[in-house]
């Protein structure tokens, strides 16, 4: 009977050994960073948290090809946060839109006891959160300057005195929660504002594609080309100029970043 016990005893206290480790092991969410650079991780508690540029509810700094082991009670499980990451000159990081996504890594993370890891990549090399954001911003305003025709053989021409006067007065606020304002002058003279969602391509220069309602693309914007560089690739490293194709037109406008 003793020998019974005994071993009754060895096996509840291995079941509670298990139940423990498997306890320890749901206690800890790992962030992964596959990234072959330091990246910054910024967590925030709310999208309009995010999209607003807020201070994070937790900010760390993960090693190249590392990870980060936080307490599960950090956060609260089933509740969506928003992780905003990048490198120190931003040209590695996270700023793609779920909705439009870019099949590598997200914004918004959701801790489950199913999903207790969360992964950056070191394949999203994008400009574009240096052009539209300034970095760690929450998002510029760009306005038209002039407008331009190309081909191979006269490279960029401009058409800006030949378009009607309404074209002139465009600008576009780009922001972090991928909407983009685009204000326009209609024909009777009155500024209207069209809102757009856009996907933020996965290039190394600043690179934007409005998106119509039906899913089409409705224009761009797109840095390191501009019509006063060098021919014959008039390629340019600035952030605060690039070329776009304004939704309802075909002409290639020059916009510049407001200060």
């Amino acid at each position: 009977m003793q020998k019974i016990i005994h071993l009754s005893a060895i096996a509840l206290l291995a079941a509670i050994g298990f139940s423990s480790c498997k306890k320890e092991k749901a206690e800890e969410i790992t962030f992964v960073n596959r990234a072959t650079e330091e990246v910054t991780m910024d967590i925030y508690a709310s999208y309009p948290d995010y999209a607003s540029g807020q201070t994070p509810m937790l900010r760390k700094v993960l090693p190249a090809n590392d990870k980060l082991l936080l307490p599960a009670s950090t956060f609260t499980m089933g509740t969506t946060y928003y992780i905003d990451w990048y490198n120190e000159d931003y040209s590695l990081n996270n700023w793609f839109s779920d909705e439009l996504p870019n099949g590598v890594t997200t914004v918004a993370y959701t801790p489950r006891s199913n999903n207790l890891a969360y992964y950056t990549s070191g394949d999203t090399k994008s400009g574009a959160k240096n052009v539209f954001l300034n970095g760690n911003g929450s998002g510029t305003t760009w306005n038209v300057i002039d407008a331009f025709q190309y081909s191979q053989s006269t490279g960029f021409v401009t058409v800006w005195n030949q378009l009607p006067d309404s074209q002139h007065h465009q600008s576009v606020i780009v922001s972090k929660d991928f909407v983009a304002q685009h204000r326009y002058q209609a024909t009777d003279g009155s500024m209207k504002n069209a809102a757009y969602q856009f996907k933020v391509h996965n290039t190394g220069v600043g690179y934007i594609e409005f998106m119509g309602k039906e899913g089409n693309s409705a224009g761009y914007m797109i840095s390191g080309r501009v019509p006063y560089s060098k021919k014959p690739d008039y390629a340019s490293t600035s952030t605060d100029s690039l070329l776009a194709t304004l939704p309802n037109s075909e002409i290639q406008f020059l916009m510049v970043k407001q200060k």
